[in-house]
């Protein structure tokens, strides 16, 4: 990216920014308006908040897998690090 394009981007997001804090200002404004307007005498009756989703049974298991079958025995074999090596690798 050029310098020239990152300054345009900048120069959005900040103006975004102003005109989302200017809103944010607006509503303060007006919610501290509307406090002043209209006193509460009672204070408001909160209702316990519904479920938000209806309880959930677990799923349903999926059928077993059979087991793989055993694997037989490896077969141990001797061997001979001086045929694998050489002999003047031992010595």
């Amino acid at each position: 990216m050029h310098t020239d394009e990152l300054l345009l981007r900048l120069a959005a997001v900040e103006d975004r920014m102003r005109r989302l804090q200017n809103e944010v200002d607006s509503i303060r404004s007006a919610l501290h308006e509307s406090d002043a307007v209209v006193p509460v005498e009672k204070p408001l009756l909160r209702t316990p908040a519904p479920e938000p989703f209806p309880p959930v049974r677990p799923p349903a298991p999926f059928p077993s897998v059979p087991p793989p079958a055993p694997r037989p025995p490896r077969v141990r074999r001797e061997f001979d690090l001086a045929e694998l090596l050489g002999a003047q690798a031992l010595a």
